[in-house]
């Protein structure tokens, strides 16, 4: 585990390999390596720049919790109770990452059918221009019913109740059912609890469980613990407010000016219910309400391109 929070996934998965070789047969250790591999999987799905690669680890990290679930669940009774919870909450966590990743967020619910709509338009075209000319109507339909699905009320306000957020959200309530009175975990699901309704945009829920969490945390002592309860209220407080550093290292106007308006816009969502309300109470139109939405998506490419780009500093080094 030591090997997993320095980064050192090589080196930790060889380790995890021995394990399963030593282990065989015993469900507690092999479930035990099948998290381990699971948490490999996610750093190395966190740190890649490749957002195909970032899925494929992604997936190896379901598979191994899935694993670690499967091992856990053959350890009978009070025997194996705590396995079970270790091999929820990691596969809560991937499901939970899977959800957030920048990678695979949008490839489920509503999304898939418009996917699956724009891909049956190109493969219609073909190269023959009188076969472009006979379907070009319904490619043209096509496009329209994929656009409505990708601007609609129910993938906009819907999104997180589909896939991986609402299996995030049952491991994590099942792991909080069987711990008992185990502060540690106790406080652990609180926080990753509060995290899946920040992904749902609910900052009500996410305070809520934080605030359970705090009882958990004054009785114990753990640095992990302690910095995922500095991370969560991070984002609960960049949720509820708008606020500009005055530590920011660089002031760009286009990224502030859209983060301020697609934080007004899932603000106004969240209290209003739906995108027309929220245009309602806004007194905008509600394509203003869609565009300032659409900003999540190009804020997140703005900030890769910022990653990869090297500094004026370094450039200058290079010359």
């Amino acid at each position: 585990m030591t090997l997993v929070l320095d980064g050192d996934w090589d080196e930790a998965q060889t380790y995890a390999e021995e394990v399963k070789t030593f282990a065989a047969g015993d469900h507690r250790w092999l479930s035990n390596a099948h998290i381990i591999e699971s948490r490999i999987c996610r750093g190395r799905a966190a740190t890649c720049e490749s957002q195909s690669d970032a899925r494929a680890h992604i997936a190896g990290a379901l598979h191994a919790a899935e694993a670690a679930v499967a091992e856990a669940g053959k350890l009978a009774g009070g025997k194996g109770r705590f396995s079970r919870i270790d091999a929820l909450i990691a596969r809560g966590e991937a499901h939970l990452q899977l959800a957030n990743s920048p990678a695979t967020k949008l490839d489920y619910g509503p999304l898939q059918e418009a996917r699956r709509d724009f891909l049956v338009a190109l493969e219609a075209c073909g190269t023959n221009k009188k076969v472009k000319q006979r379907i070009l109507g319904a490619i043209d339909t096509l496009t329209a019913r994929a656009e409505v699905y990708l601007m609609s009320d129910r993938f906009r306000t819907s999104r997180p109740d589909f896939g991986p957020i609402q299996s995030a959200r049952r491991d994590f309530e099942q792991a909080l059912k069987e711990c008992d009175a185990n502060e540690k975990v106790k406080c652990a699901c609180e926080l990753h609890l509060a995290q899946v309704c920040l992904a749902c945009y609910d900052v009500s829920g996410a305070m809520s469980h934080y605030g359970r969490s705090l009882s958990s945390q004054s009785k114990i002592t753990n640095g992990w613990l302690t910095a995922l309860a500095s991370s969560v209220e991070a984002d609960i407080r960049k949720m509820r407010d708008f606020l500009i550093p005055w530590d920011l290292p660089e002031l760009d106007r286009e990224e502030l000016e859209m983060s301020f308006y697609l934080f007004l816009a899932k603000t106004a969502r969240a209290r209003a219910g739906t995108i027309q309300n929220a245009a309602d109470l806004l007194d905008r139109d509600i394509n203003t309400i869609k565009n300032w939405l659409g900003f999540e998506r190009k804020l997140d490419e703005l900030r890769r391109s910022k990653q990869v780009q090297p500094s004026a500093d370094a450039r200058e080094r290079r010359h």
